[in-house]
């Protein structure tokens, strides 16, 4: 049985390194739109927990306002 030589070895290591690279853009992947680092002085004082619920209070005030424009901006008939 042929051993693979090295230089055949590392060509295959190369390729395979450069397929794992962090360009997500380049193989396809969606960025994620999460901000891992807090952006504010405020932020940086709160928990993961806390900007978590933040967060979800801000994305539930959106999902309001979209539901309000498209039922007629949410007055009665």
């Amino acid at each position: 049985m042929r051993h693979p030589s090295p230089l055949r070895l590392a060509v295959a290591l190369t390729l395979l390194a450069a397929a794992c690279g962090s360009d997500e853009g380049q193989r396809g992947l969606t960025p994620s739109d999460e901000v891992s680092t807090p952006e504010s002085e405020k932020e940086l004082r709160m928990t993961e927990e806390q900007r978590e619920q933040q967060n979800y209070q801000e994305e539930e005030r959106i999902e309001e306002k979209e539901f309000d424009a498209a039922e007629g901006g949410g007055q009665a008939p």
